[in-house]
């Protein structure tokens, strides 16, 4: 959706986000969630909660003060909603994600149908980036899936007691604040990964001898 503001056009955006242990602040830089609300300030932020991250929400509620801090210094206005799992424990089986986020992001895009949908790839279990990255690639551009890069270009390594989290501290001591600072979202390729799916499906046509259906398939992998 665009939107006029100031005389220029603004695309709207929804971020749908599993919620990880780099979350919020980690080595005095953004956590993948925060950053990519920092460079996109999306007007809804989806939060996927599984067991153990719920717990530390109810702990001390430290994913929303971090977006709320943020929207103030950022100067927008995010809507905050929490999908929340505390049965969820068994978090790397691809096929529960694939499903579940399926179902929690067609109900999100039928409720918002001009907005543009992010994902984020860089927070939660393998499966749970996994199901959104074939999701994305399998939906003909309808999401835009986002990578955010450590500060390190590497593993986070920091260690710390979860339970305690100065999240007052880290918020001081974010080196992201700073003006000037590194923009590490980087808007994931699907289009190699979407002609790889649809291979796979004019293979399943032509073994049912449905050639008509593998034709169409085939015609929109030549659009790519």
């Amino acid at each position: 959706m665009l939107q006029k503001q100031r005389g220029k056009y603004e695309m709207t955006y929804i971020l749908f986000s599993p919620v990880g242990k780099t979350d919020p602040i980690t080595n005095y830089h953004d956590g993948s969630l925060i950053h990519i609300c920092r460079k996109y300030k999306p007007e809804k932020v989806y939060l996927y909660l599984s067991q153990e991250m719920l717990n530390f929400h109810r702990l001390d509620d430290r994913y929303c003060r971090c977006l709320e801090w943020l929207q103030k210094k950022e100067k927008f206005h995010a809507e905050i909603i929490l999908l929340e799992r505390p049965d969820l424990v068994d978090v790397q089986v691809f096929d529960y994600f694939y499903d579940e986020f399926e179902q929690e992001v067609q109900k999100i895009q039928q409720e918002n149908p001009e907005a543009t949908i992010l994902f984020n790839l860089s927070s939660g279990t393998p499966a749970m980036k996994s199901a959104l990255q074939f999701l994305a690639a399998s939906s003909e551009n309808m999401y835009v899936p986002v990578q955010v890069s450590t500060p390190q270009n590497g593993v986070n390594r920091e260690q710390y007691d979860f339970e305690k989290y100065d999240l007052e501290t880290r918020c001081e001591l974010n080196e992201d604040n700073e003006a000037g600072y590194v923009d590490r979202c980087v808007e994931s390729e699907t289009a190699t990964l979407n002609k790889r799916i649809k291979l796979e499906i004019i293979c399943k046509h032509i073994e049912a001898y449905d050639y008509q259906a593998a034709w169409r398939v085939a015609r929109s992998i030549d659009k790519m």
